[in-house]
């Protein structure tokens, strides 16, 4: 009986650890609303959630703006720590990703420190990829 409860308890957190981990593909994947940029400015109409997870063992943070229907406005992650050398991996592996995803990079731009990759996808979503000492984030929006 010991041994069974054991067993139980060694499958939940592995199902923890499988199941509740980030997923990069679903996110970059992920249908949104048009971007308005009206609700965007005045903050009307729309909710923000924000979440705190791990990937590839960094903490980061999502953000989501949701319109009252369910749709996606603007979606984001950044980094929760200041720990450059996670920031930089981070960076470096949401790039991977991207170049796999959208390989036609609009724009790559270094500016006093500041790198920002910009992505435009064939069905209008934009992705830009930021990095600077202070933080990585990753914004994509769905453009007209």
């Amino acid at each position: 009986m010991k041994k069974q409860i054991i067993f139980i308890l060694f499958m939940f957190l592995i199902a923890g650890k499988v199941f509740g981990q980030f997923n990069l593909d679903k996110f970059l994947n992920e249908k949104l609303s048009l971007f308005d940029s009206q609700k965007y400015k005045t903050k009307t109409g729309i909710t923000v959630k924000n979440v705190d997870d791990k990937y590839e063992k960094i903490p980061i943070k999502l953000e989501y703006m949701v319109f009252p229907d369910g749709g996606v406005m603007r979606q984001s992650i950044t980094t929760a720590t200041k720990d450059v050398k996670e920031m930089k991996k981070l960076f470096d592996l949401l790039l991977a990703e991207l170049t796999k995803k959208v390989p036609k990079k609009e724009r790559d731009e270094t500016y006093e420190g500041v790198r920002n990759v910009v992505f435009r996808a064939a069905d209008n979503t934009l992705y830009t990829l930021g990095n600077s000492s202070a933080m990585t984030i990753l914004t994509m929006v769905k453009m007209q």
